[in-house]
């Protein structure tokens, strides 16, 4: 048999490897929480957004049964009709703020249409 040119020498530090295979393990078990902190913040926003979801839910459907039980006169009251309640649940309709009644009589009193057409007093009375 012929002898190579080149005889290479290995040695090898079984401490070192140790060091090595240690380091390696510790760098695995690090990467794997990481991962496992990342799973679980996704598993949790999951679990509060379905959590959040489902008490809308129950929310709308408490009002809407809340609604749908008041007579059209109370509707009225409120100032919505019994056609508005599923807008006014789902925030497709928006209440404007009227005046006061007592905002209303002072321009009406001040007002040219008041003067010309109508007068107002502020002594009549308002049957409830």
């Amino acid at each position: 048999m012929q002898e190579s040119k080149f005889d290479y020498q290995l040695t090898v530090d079984n401490a070192y490897l140790t060091n090595i295979e240690i380091q390696a393990a510790k760098l695995r078990a690090e990467a794997f929480a990481v991962q496992m902190t990342a799973l679980s913040n996704l598993v949790s926003k999951m679990y509060h957004g379905i959590v959040n979801w489902v008490s809308q839910k129950v929310e709308r459907s408490r009002i809407l049964n809340e609604l749908y039980a008041m007579d059209d006169r109370t509707l009225a009251d409120i100032g919505i009709t019994r056609g508005d309640i599923e807008d006014v649940v789902n925030g497709k309709m928006v209440r404007t703020s009227l005046d006061p009644v007592a905002a209303n009589i002072e321009f009406l009193k001040h007002s040219t249409f008041a003067k010309t057409e109508t007068t107002v007093s502020t002594d009549t009375k308002i049957a409830a």
